[in-house]
């Protein structure tokens, strides 16, 4: 699948609520998708640079044309590595695999349910045959959908 429709697609998810999804239409376009309990990101610019960071701050990074590291001029290719002051490390890699990191970290956390509310009940249903007690339990579970509040009903399954 080609890196623009997996951004389309990246971006067409609802997440749980700790995924917050930044996008512009300026220019230059800027795509943010952030996991703020883990401070994970990924972003893009103008679809020409790709960033992934993880939770542990190592960074996974198109190769700009070049980078200044202390004073001198770096030109870095794919597969090249940097190490921060702080221990966090930059990695340069191709556009696909920048994504295929995002898509395959922020996948976890797409929320099924998205729209829908749910209720269970529970009741309990007591026979007596020959002098024994016997006791049944029903799980009543129901949904119905909470993007429109005009929808009044549920439909149930059991």
């Amino acid at each position: 699948m080609p890196v623009s429709q997996k951004i389309e697609q990246l971006l067409s998810h609802k997440y749980r609520t700790n995924i917050v999804v930044t996008t512009n239409d300026q220019n230059p376009k800027v795509v943010v998708i952030t996991d703020v309990e883990s401070g994970t990101m990924f972003w893009t610019i103008e679809a020409s640079m790709y960033s992934f960071k993880d939770e542990n701050d190592n960074v996974w990074v198109t190769p700009p044309h070049s980078v200044n590291v202390g004073d001198e001029k770096y030109q870095p290719k794919i597969g090249d590595h940097l190490k921060g002051p702080d221990g966090e490390s930059c990695f340069f890699s191709s556009k696909e695999a920048v994504v295929d990191l995002a898509v395959s970290y922020f996948e976890k956390h797409i929320d099924i349910t998205y729209g829908l509310q749910f209720k269970m009940s529970t009741c309990y249903f007591e026979d007596s045959e020959a002098g024994e007690n016997f006791t049944y339990q029903l799980n009543y579970k129901k949904f119905k959908c909470s993007v429109y509040k005009g929808i009044k009903r549920y439909i149930s399954f059991n």
